[in-house]
């Protein structure tokens, strides 16, 4: 958390000089990084601990990365549209391992292969066809070839790599299909750090989107 200090309490200010000070500082950029397209081992631990706090930091933290509907958005059965920058990768990563996977495991995994850019859709899986894991797991199967995702900021970036799977729950004891969920990572160079707009679809041709301000994030 930053505080501001009280007026007159800058060392070194007195006087006139105050008024000076801040005309100086308004015209000095800011420097607030922007998303981190390549991690240092300090960015991949700092990372790495909010993922294993799982607190409501880590919520918070997660909740700014995508957009969750009430209500799966009638003609895509889209449910939530999330992006993850590096940063936020290395985070769920740690998240979703648990306490048995240690930090310098964390800092291996990322030397070896660097996290993109990437945007997530997870659907629900009310459509009149059946299902198949098989579909459900080729994102230029049947399934998904029924959906659109559009990843544009000044122009319509392209996705140079897609992977998905099913999603399952326990139905009368049995494993069934009730959605899925569609990965596509883009070329991290390709995504500068502004307003990044997510636009899905569906099968019934409506859309549903979702906008991220990636100098707002990580």
């Amino acid at each position: 958390m930053q505080f501001s200090p009280r007026p007159g309490s800058l060392p070194g200010v007195r006087g006139g000089q105050l008024a000076c000070f801040f005309l100086v500082l308004a015209l000095v950029p800011s420097t607030l990084p922007a998303y981190i397209t390549e991690l240092s081992e300090d960015d991949v631990n700092e990372a790495y601990r909010i993922g294993q706090r799982h607190d409501q930091s880590t919520t918070k933290f997660f909740a700014d990365y995508e957009l969750t509907f009430r209500e799966p958005i009638p003609g895509t059965h889209v449910s939530r549209i999330s992006v993850r920058t590096p940063f936020c990768a290395v985070a769920l990563n740690s998240y979703l391992k648990g306490a048995m996977y240690p930090a310098f495991q964390a800092r291996a995994d990322y030397a070896k292969q660097p996290y993109g850019f990437a945007a997530v859709v997870d659907v629900l899986a009310a459509l009149p066809a059946a299902l198949t894991p098989e579909d459900m797991a080729n994102p230029e199967g049947h399934f998904w070839s029924q959906f659109k995702v559009e990843l544009s900021q000044e122009g319509s970036i392209p996705a140079h790599f897609a992977v998905s799977r099913a999603e399952y729950q326990q139905y009368r004891n049995q494993p069934t299909i009730v959605g899925g969920e569609l990965y596509l990572e883009y070329d991290i160079r390709e995504v500068a750090s502004k307003l990044t707009h997510v636009r899905v679809t569906g099968p019934g041709g409506s859309s549903a989107s979702a906008d991220f301000d990636l100098d707002a994030l990580r």
